[in-house]
């Protein structure tokens, strides 16, 4: 794919800054080497490629940070429809993930790749975490070769775990079976040696991504896995607090909130990212103001934040009066 290219006569150029630097003259700009070289009203030089943008706009593409690319099959499972985020995991995903061939996932993955393509997305964060001890094909490598076909700039959030959320006495499939910590962390430094670019305009990263704490991995690994991360300068993510019975789960495993529990492992930070916290409370709320700064994966990111610093997890709302007779007020809205 050539990165040498001028694009004319677009209608508007936007940049997603604000207010005057929000728009930039044009209609044309050059691009050398994948970066942009000038905008204005510009001549083609010899043998320049060309691309007619008339009634088009050029604005900077979206970041998606967090995917399942080889759920791109399962979508329509009619046993799956209108489940809640528990019991469909275990009737779509748990059950039709360890019957994937190697073409069932490179499909899958081409299918979500072209659907964000095809959105506006550039970037794409994928939380891939179908991993085993004896699987039989490397899914990172062929996420890594899709994606360059497309021209994607890919971070491969690496999943997986040392347990099992396959109920107590069941048989689990080969390609489902739970890691051990030593093959995890082994497949890591393989896929930062191979793949990982820290270049601020590498196209290609790995980030370190236990499917869900506490549920992938115990606290001792969860702690091992962050500290062999950041000594390889790779970020952190995962899910947390999907479902209000994720909350519970946690805090009758820990007493703590979801929060708390990461902060006891290591796990916040400003290479730390975490997707859905859909039950959200004063306390999550609190932690999640501020983006991490640093990550170009998870800036402007829509449900998904990052814990920027520890104290998120000490803070507390403040102490509340018991409301008077004369004081006390319905709310005129739910809280937010």
């Amino acid at each position: 794919m050539t990165q040498d290219l001028l694009i004319r006569n677009a209608t508007a150029i936007l940049t997603g800054l604000k207010g005057d630097a929000a728009r930039v003259p044009g209609p044309d700009l050059r691009i050398r080497a994948g970066k942009i070289a000038a905008i204005g009203a510009l001549t083609p030089e010899p043998g320049e490629r060309q691309i007619d943008a008339g009634g088009c706009v050029i604005y900077p593409a979206w970041v998606n940070t967090h995917h399942h690319l080889f759920q791109s099959l399962l979508k329509g499972d009619p046993v799956g429809l209108n489940a809640t985020l528990t019991p469909w995991l275990t009737a779509t995903p748990m059950r039709l993930r360890p019957l994937m061939t190697e073409n069932d996932f490179r499909l899958a993955a081409r299918i979500g790749l072209l659907e964000l393509a095809l959105s506006g997305c550039a970037t794409v964060a994928d939380h891939n975490y179908h991993y085993a001890p004896d699987l039989p094909y490397d899914t990172s490598a062929i996420l890594f070769e899709e994606a360059a076909k497309f021209g994607l700039r890919f971070a491969l959030c690496r999943g997986g775990g040392t347990l099992s959320r396959a109920p107590a006495g069941s048989e689990v499939p080969v390609a489902a079976r739970p890691e051990t910590v030593e093959g995890f962390l082994k497949d890591i430094r393989r896929l930062a040696r191979e793949f990982h670019d820290p270049a601020p305009d590498g196209m290609q990263r790995i980030v370190v991504a236990p499917t869900t704490p506490p549920h992938s991995m115990r606290p001792d690994e969860l702690r091992e896995v962050a500290s062999v991360a950041r000594g390889l300068g790779l970020r952190l993510h995962s899910h947390l607090n999907e479902t209000v019975q994720y909350h519970d789960a946690v805090h009758q495993q820990h007493r703590v909130k979801p929060v708390q529990f990461c902060e006891t492992i290591g796990w916040l930070g400003e290479d730390v990212w975490y997707a859905h916290w859909s039950s959200s409370t004063r306390t999550r709320s609190r932690c999640s103001a501020r983006p991490a700064p640093a990550s170009p994966i998870a800036r402007k990111a829509t449900g998904v934040w990052a814990a920027a610093s520890r104290r998120c997890a000490r803070w507390r709302p403040p102490a509340r009066r018991s409301p008077s007779a004369s004081t006390a007020r319905l709310p005129t809205k739910p809280p937010t």
